[in-house]
């Protein structure tokens, strides 16, 4: 199920950001990011990082998904 989860928003983000398929590596990379410091119905709605490492998550670098900026 979590490996239809990360395809799922691996190819949302990049089909939103436009880039091409040689960044597909990077994708799905972040999407797994994004994915374990999300809140889960699992462990209810807990972070599964915040489980692991006992801290919650910053979120303050993250950007826009293929913006230059």
């Amino acid at each position: 199920m979590l490996s239809y989860q990360i395809i799922e928003v691996g190819l949302s983000l990049l089909s939103h950001s436009n880039l091409p398929q040689q960044f597909w590596e990077d994708v799905f990379l972040m999407a797994t990011y994004i994915i374990n410091r999300l809140p889960t119905p699992i462990f209810n709605k807990k972070y599964p990082y915040k489980i692991v490492y006992r801290h919650t998550t910053d979120y303050h670098f993250l950007r826009v998904f293929g913006c230059a900026y």
